[in-house]
């Protein structure tokens, strides 16, 4: 990461460790814990505070958080200190939504969020790789647009983060499918198999039993072939623009 991006991505941290702090105290808890880090995300102007915003989350929700999750009461006179999770997180996530994802990690983080239809995807890009998704689309924009400052920030990574959320999202579902049609074409195989042999021994009256589940397997397949070749297909806004 290049001096700026770090310095960057240090004053995000600081400012939601500040906050997170300040909740704390407000409250006369002694650790800020993920619960405290969820609401300087909701008072932050970052990526993953307007996305908490959009879904409808209110405060009032974290601050019932902030008191069920269990603490220590705050001594008179003293600061309230990070517990090793908020400490942990703060100090290597790059941007918010990276953050958001680690405190998805909580369980009641993760059911009050799901309550406003924020999940968590099964698969995340690494840090590496968004890094280098931003950097490329950096270097493109300021190819199209030269002399304009196309610099790095933790919104930018955390608008590529969720993008390539999305892409490697989409590659689970259609892995999963594949697979399911892929575990019915085995057991048909069997069963088309156990057929064939009965009707060779004479134990049915016929082979219509492995001409059903022979034509069940050529459906199957068919519908493999049709996904492959739709997952590399680019849709009709790529289709356009390769025409131009």
């Amino acid at each position: 990461m290049d001096s700026t991006l770090d310095k960057r991505i240090a004053a995000m941290r600081g400012s939601l460790m500040d906050t997170a702090l300040e909740a704390a105290e407000s409250r006369g808890q002694r650790l800020a814990g993920v619960a405290h880090v969820l609401y300087a995300l909701y008072r932050d102007d970052g990526f993953a505070g307007r996305l908490l915003r959009a879904h409808g989350l209110e405060s009032a929700e974290i601050r019932r958080l902030m008191g069920t999750v269990p603490n220590m009461p705050l001594a008179d006179g003293g600061k309230p200190v990070p517990n090793l999770s908020t400490r942990r997180i703060l100090k290597h996530a790059n941007d918010t939504l990276e953050i958001l994802r680690y405190l998805q990690g909580n369980d009641q983080v993760a059911g009050l969020l799901a309550s406003h239809g924020i999940g968590k995807p099964d698969r995340q890009p690494t840090q590496a790789q968004v890094l280098a998704a931003a950097q490329a689309g950096v270097e493109a924009a300021g190819l199209l647009a030269p002399g304009r400052d196309y610099g790095m920030d933790p919104d930018l990574l955390a608008r590529v983060r969720l993008m390539l959320e999305a892409a490697l999202d989409g590659d689970s579902e259609m892995n999963a499918r594949t697979e399911t049609l892929a575990e019915v074409i085995d057991w048909l195989g069997d069963e088309a198999d156990r057929e064939w042999e009965h009707a060779k021994d004479g134990l049915s009256d016929g082979y219509g039993g492995f001409d059903a589940y022979t034509r069940a397997i050529e459906h199957c397949q068919d519908m493999l072939m049709d996904d492959t070749a739709e997952h590399g297909k680019p849709d009709e806004g790529e289709k356009n623009e390769q025409a131009e």
